[in-house]
């Protein structure tokens, strides 16, 4: 197993094409009231505050909540179902993204021992296979544990989605973010080591990495339908799908993603990483791929859906439905990764640029329009 760096490839600007999308972008009409509630819940655990001269930019917490961009990203993907709901998902979101920046940023979980982080992220397992607990503020934590995953704040999201899902879906929830957690053991495990994989073999980690299997029964949660029944009659076609989605998902985070990683810490769990390190390809032919590649997994997506329903006169309106929204969860990640603060930058204003000329900044994405034959 290869264990070069990108460092090696010695270039300072790459040719970013503007990534063609079918897909219709929309939003959730709640986003309004969840946008302020959302932050004002995660920022309610002191925790956070512990994180912030890690995680958040200039030390600052409502910055580094801006930029983790959840309520909104989780807005464009479920754009269904009542606010009340919509919130769950939301916090549910936002404690996903902070837990994801604790866990790949410098800082005590990445200092940490391999046993350690290991046990923090079955913490996390051990709350989503029981029934959550309502945060007390009066009950202060000394869990490690507890503290390397944001523990309490999972607990209080999920102590009122389990009161709020039906049985089946509430299962699918937790078994798909404990296959998410499982996942990010070894995803620490492979950024410790340097191993680096090829474009195929990282795929087939990143498909799991980048947790989009919670996506699918929240998007029931959020219709207020329980579809496990008709889902497992056409479990083939829905495998397909699904796995199409995660695909697209993985190919889109890499490309909006990968000015960061490259800068921020020598970073080779990026399928543009993979393709530079193992076919010592330039970053832009390494890019022109993954667009080519996301693109791609757009249109089988629409294909597949079209196909199956022309094929299925039989189908509820449920399920129907469920298909139609299927294609925010595409759109929603698609427009969050490639405007949010996040990735490039707390004062990065990303709504009127497509692709252009991306100079490797440490601090954010600088892109100028350019046609990609000037970089030949």
């Amino acid at each position: 197993m290869a264990r070069t760096t990108l460092f090696d490839c010695g270039e300072d600007q790459y040719y970013l094409p503007d990534l063609k999308t079918r897909l219709p972008l929309r939003q959730h009409s709640g986003v309004a009231r969840t946008l302020g509630e959302t932050r004002a819940w995660i920022k309610g655990f002191p925790e956070i505050r512990n994180w912030a001269p890690f995680c958040a930019p200039r030390g600052d917490i409502d910055l580094w909540l801006a930029q983790g961009f959840a309520d909104v990203w989780i807005s464009h993907q479920f754009t269904c179902g009542n606010v009340d709901t919509f919130r769950i998902i939301c916090d549910l979101g936002g404690w996903m993204v902070m837990t994801d920046d604790v866990h790949s940023a410098p800082g005590p979980f990445r200092d940490a021992d391999e046993a350690t982080r290991n046990r923090a992220l079955d913490r996390a397992i051990e709350i989503l296979n029981g029934d959550g607990q309502e945060f007390d503020r009066n009950q202060p934590s000394s869990d490690t544990a507890d503290v390397l995953v944001l523990g309490r704040c999972l607990s209080d999201v999920w102590y009122r989605l389990c009161r709020s899902a039906p049985p089946s879906i509430r299962a699918r929830i937790a078994r798909a973010l404990q296959g998410t957690l499982e996942s990010w053991k070894a995803e620490a495990s492979d950024r410790g080591s340097g191993r680096c994989l090829t474009l195929d073999e990282f795929l087939e980690r990143r498909d799991v990495y980048v947790g989009i299997d919670v996506d699918f029964p929240v998007l029931e949660f959020m219709l207020g339908i329980d579809l496990h029944s008709e889902l497992e009659a056409h479990a083939d076609a829905f495998s397909k799908i699904w796995r199409i989605l995660r695909r697209y998902t993985s190919l889109v985070n890499d490309l909006y993603s990968f000015r960061k990683e490259y800068m921020a810490g020598k970073d080779l769990t990026n399928s543009i990483a993979a393709q530079c390190n193992m076919e010592h390809v330039r970053i832009s032919d390494a890019v022109r791929k993954v667009v080519d590649l996301a693109e791609s997994a757009e249109e089988e997506f629409i294909a597949c859906r079209e196909q199956f329903i022309a094929t299925h006169p039989e189908l509820t309106s449920g399920l129907l439905r469920y298909l139609e929204c299927l294609g925010d969860i595409a759109s929603g990640t698609a427009f969050y990764t490639r405007c949010s603060p996040r990735y490039h930058g707390v004062d990065h204003d990303w709504s009127e640029i497509g692709g252009g000329l991306v100079t490797i900044d440490t601090e954010r994405t600088i892109i100028h329009p350019w046609v990609e034959e000037a970089t030949r």
